[in-house]
Formats: structure tokens, C-alpha cells, sequence
């Protein structure tokens, strides 16, 4: 018998293998990846700027060239109150949802392909199969949100939500799993048809939940339109905002659905993607045994898949701005864990055939671990570690830029010197860090033109302009104007990439 001591330890390791475990695992890693230089994306700046808004009693979103998101603003308006250490904070958190949702992308397909393989879950004749098919569909997960992650977005966040939504669904838990759900709707709206549908089927199995499906999306619905008709006055910002012409985004095909919707398989990671005619036969045979939960995820992430290219598709019909690429993130992480049993049912046959030639089960189970170790490094060293040397690059020279704003700004005489010269005008990737750095609002940004006009220039006669030179203000993702510098200005600060010229005045100069 297991003394007190002994009991206690084994409860804690079970614990650390859990979710929790997963979750303090994923904490521990983002929190280390911050001790290198990080910078914070475009849309994260808007919500870190937000967020201070909000903790001193004031939200303007207007003029933002991005929109409200609900999900990150908890965290960025308890994050404000640390001042300077909130991007690090939220860059961890961002962080440790991929994290989280790679860890459970691995866990949903390991556990499927453990109840589908026809052996016992506990040889490692299931086991080493489950283990790979696990794998490959972290893997490509991670791989789709290695970029997004590294600057801040809250991509990973959602779908660590959603995925935990998915597994609370598969193991017959429905209400935390329309929790995660609803909540996983605050990162993007368009869940919330998928949470309808769930809610559908629920409505008759689980009465005790019909007021969640009913006020759940209101709730979520209100998240969305409220703080920006608060922020803006218009509720419907973000879809107006939407209808905007960036010619950095537009590609050619965009308005054939079918070319969005292949986007959902071709900007799948290569080592995954080769998996795509077995998990379609795995699927099948799932489904013919009885084992309809592949076939479920699969058929949740072609749905929606479709749903985004649709969407996509009519946007760039109109000349509006398409859907990127992140928002078949959700819909790739469906298809993932297809595709992972796909990869662990092949990886299961190639054992048997092994077997039938003379080796041993555990000989077998060997040699299958020996080709997924190899595969895992042949895959880091290929699609890895060259995606995240060229995204470390890239945060490092932001990170640069960003502290010598701060230098900057201190050479012009500190942040009463520039709220004492207003309005501002500058390059429109660095507003909402420079308005958090200011603490002022994207108000006094004086600018001809709008967020509506992407092209649009800063033309003022007086005030203060942050003239942002070197690669940042001239790579081929920057096509905005730079500000202009009113006439007269002085050049009171240099500390490059940055140069702060200042006219200030009372009166507004006059246009000739």
C-alpha cells in the first residue's frame, strides 16, 4: 500500500500530466521565450493601447486601422497596470495559447486513433501509431501559428479555446464545452454559426442549457458591437473598416471561392499535407467501424473551411479587404486532426506489415519511433527553425525600433513635450504605440483622410511628426505614406530609426 507521501506525489504527477500541467508547461516556455527581444504586432498595439484606455475611463476606437477583438482585452486591461511589462505579458500569454492548442491538437488525435486502432490502447502497438498521428497534427498546428504567435496575436488563444471546447464535445461534456466555445467566439465572430448549430443538436439532449445557447451569443454579439460603439459611435466599425482596399492583401483569384478554398489545404505545412489521401481513407474507415469522431472534426473543418472561402471570396468581389490566411487557422486545425489519424492509421499498417515479415511487435514499435524521431528533426531543422530564425530577425529589429522610440521621444523633450505640440502625424503602423507610449488617443493623430483610405497622408500645419526612416518605412509590406512634416517644422530629436520634427503653434497654419 502507497504511504500518505507516496499518494500525494502520484497525484501531483498525474496532475502535471493533465491540462493543468499543459497549461503551467506552456507558461513556463512562453515565459522564457520573452528573454529575447520581442515586439508586439499591428493589432496587438491597438489592443494594448485600448486596454490603458479603458483602465483610465476612456475608449477611442476611432480612427484605429484595426478593430475591437474582445478576447485579448481582459488581459490588456489588467496588463496596463504594469506599464512597460505589458507587452511582455500578453506576448506570454499569446504564446502559451499555440502552446496550449499544439499540446491539444496532439492529445484529441492521440485519444481518437487509441479508440480507433483494433488492438489494445495499451500495447505499444497502438501506443507508438497514436503517439506519431499525435505528432504530425501538433505539428502542423504549430507550424500555421509559429508567426502569428511570435508577435502577439491572439490566433493561438482562440483555438487552444476551441480545441478544448472539441474535447470536452468528444468526451460527452457539453456544457464546458459550449463554454469554450462562446469563448472561443470572442477571438473570432464567426464561430458563433458553428456554436448555433452545437446548440441545435444540444437543445434537446441538455435543457439545462438552453439559456447559455440562447443569451451565450447575444452575450458574445455584445462583446463585439457595444465597447466599439462606445469607442467610435458606430457599432458596426469593424465590417465598415473591413470594406478597405488593401493592396498589400489583395491577390489575384481571391474572388473565386474555389481559390480561397484550396488555401485551406495548399498553406497546410508540406510535411502534413502528404498525409491528406490517408486520413481521407482512415476518415472512411473510422466511420464504416463504428468511429465517427474523425469523421465529425473533418467534416467541421471542410464546413467551415467553406464558410471562410465564401467569405472571402465575396470580399474580394467587392473590392473589399479578403480574409487573410489566419482565418483558415481554425478550419486547418479540424482538418489536422484528421489528418493525424490518417498519418497514425498508415504508421499502424506499416507496423503489421513489419511484423508479417519477421519482427516482433516491440521490434516493430522501434523502428516506426526511429522514423518519427527522424522525422521530427529532418522537419525542425527544414520548416522550424528557418521560420523562426526569420521571425526572431524580424522581432528584433522591431524590438530595436521600439526602444529607441523611447529614446526619441526623451530627446524631444519627454512625453510632455509631444503631448504639449499636438497633433501628431506619423507612419500608421507605429500610432497605437506611440499613443500608448504618449498616453493620448488616436484623436489627436491628425491625418487627411481616414483608416478608410489606406493611402491616406498626414497634411497639417502644425503639431508634431514621428518620421520613421531605415527598412521598416520602406519594405515591400509598408505601402502607407509616411507622414508629412508641417511646414517650418524643427528637427528637435534624432535617435534613428527615428527623427521627431516640431512646429508647434496655437493657430493652425493656413493651406495655401
Amino acid at each position: 500500500m502507497l504511504s500518505t507521501a507516496e499518494q500525494s506525489a502520484s497525484r501531483f504527477l498525474h496532475w502535471l500530466k493533465g491540462t493543468p500541467g499543459i497549461v503551467l508547461g506552456a507558461l513556463v516556455l512562453s515565459t522564457l521565450s520573452v528573454t529575447k527581444p520581442t515586439a508586439i504586432g499591428f493589432d496587438p498595439s491597438y489592443w494594448l493601447l485600448w486596454g490603458s484606455e479603458i483602465t483610465s475611463g476612456k475608449l477611442v476606437t476611432a480612427n484605429a486601422w484595426t478593430s475591437w477583438k474582445p478576447l485579448p482585452m481582459p488581459f490588456m486591461v489588467m496588463f496596463s497596470l504594469f506599464g512597460n511589462a505589458a507587452p511582455d505579458l500578453w506576448m506570454i500569454v499569446a504564446r502559451a495559447g499555440t502552446l496550449v492548442a499544439t499540446a491539444l491538437a496532439f492529445r484529441i488525435t492521440w485519444r481518437l486513433l487509441l479508440d480507433l486502432l483494433p488492438v489494445d490502447p495499451k500495447q505499444l502497438r497502438a501506443q507508438v501509431p497514436a503517439l506519431l498521428g499525435g505528432g504530425v497534427a501538433a505539428a502542423g498546428l504549430l507550424r500555421l501559428l509559429l508567426g502569428w504567435s511570435m508577435t502577439g496575436y491572439s490566433e493561438g488563444l482562440a483555438i487552444a479555446l476551441m480545441l478544448a471546447g472539441v474535447e470536452c464535445m468528444l468526451n460527452g461534456r457539453h456544457k464546458p464545452a459550449l463554454f469554450f466555445y462562446l469563448a472561443a467566439c470572442l477571438g473570432r465572430p464567426e464561430p458563433l454559426l458553428a456554436v448555433m448549430a452545437y446548440s441545435v443538436w444540444l437543445w434537446r439532449r441538455e435543457p439545462g442549457l438552453r439559456k447559455w445557447m440562447l443569451g451565450g451569443p447575444v452575450l458574445v454579439l455584445a462583446t463585439w458591437l457595444i465597447p466599439e460603439w462606445i469607442g467610435s459611435g458606430d457599432p458596426f466599425r469593424a465590417g465598415k473598416l473591413g470594406k478597405v482596399e488593401h493592396l498589400h492583401q489583395t491577390q489575384p483569384g481571391d474572388s473565386n471561392p474555389l481559390t480561397a478554398f484550396s488555401g485551406a489545404f495548399t498553406a497546410l505545412p508540406a510535411a502534413t499535407a502528404v498525409f491528406l489521401p490517408a486520413s481521407l481513407i482512415a476518415v472512411i474507415w473510422a466511420a464504416k467501424r463504428g468511429e465517427r469522431k474523425p469523421l465529425l472534426l473533418s467534416a467541421i473543418g471542410l464546413a467551415w473551411a467553406v464558410m471562410v472561402a465564401l467569405q472571402v471570396a465575396f470580399a474580394a468581389s467587392q473590392t473589399t479587404h479578403p480574409g487573410v490566411l489566419r482565418y483558415m487557422i481554425p478550419a486547418q486545425a479540424f482538418l489536422l486532426c484528421g489528418i493525424g489519424v490518417g498519418a497514425g492509421s498508415g504508421a499502424f499498417l506499416v507496423g503489421k506489415g513489419l511484423e508479417r515479415v519477421g519482427l516482433d511487435p516491440r521490434a516493430s514499435a522501434g523502428v516506426l519511433a526511429t522514423i518519427g524521431i527522424i522525422t521530427v528533426i529532418a522537419s525542425v531543422s527544414t520548416s522550424f527553425i528557418p521560420k523562426y530564425e526569420v521571425m526572431q530577425s524580424a522581432q528584433k529589429v522591431n524590438w530595436s525600433a521600439t526602444m529607441r522610440l523611447d529614446r526619441a521621444i526623451k530627446r524631444a523633450g519627454g512625453v510632455g513635450a509631444i503631448r504639449g505640440c499636438l497633433p501628431i502625424a506619423n507612419y500608421p503602423r507605429w500610432n497605437a504605440t506611440i499613443a500608448w507610449k504618449v498616453g493620448v488617443t488616436l484623436k489627436v493623430f491628425g491625418r487627411r483622410g481616414s483608416p478608410e483610405d489606406p493611402r491616406s497622408r498626414a497634411d497639417f500645419g502644425h503639431g508634431t511628426t514621428f518620421r520613421l526612416t531605415g527598412k521598416l518605412a520602406h519594405g515591400k509590406n509598408t505601402p502607407y505614406s509616411p507622414a508629412a512634416v508641417a511646414p517650418g517644422a524643427t528637427l528637435t530629436s534624432m535617435a534613428a530609426p527615428w527623427y521627431i520634427f516640431q512646429r508647434c503653434s496655437t493657430k493652425r497654419h493656413k493651406k495655401k
